[in-house]
């Protein structure tokens, strides 16, 4: 949070009201980047599920398969399937 307020020229707590007041928590909207990155790099077929889920700054690969079912409502390879 604090990278992004400071290319905003924004304070930490400014930055984190603006999203307050929107109704998205500010993790919820970095796992949305990530999960929109992550089908990208999934659709090009050049890598796994598991150097895409280190790519898109996930710890581990457990991790990311949570929180892509979360936002897409399909697993990784689920998701990859149906395209």
């Amino acid at each position: 949070m604090e990278q992004i307020a400071s290319q905003y020229n924004l304070s930490v707590r400014n930055l984190s009201r603006l999203f307050n007041t929107s109704g998205i928590h500010f993790s919820s909207y970095v796992n949305h980047l990530r999960i929109t990155r992550a089908i990208e790099l999934l659709t090009d077929g050049d890598n796994t599920v598991q150097e895409v889920a280190y790519k898109v700054g996930f710890n581990t690969p457990n991790n990311f398969n949570r929180v892509f079912k979360q936002v897409t409502g399909k697993s990784p390879k689920t998701y990859i399937k149906g395209i």
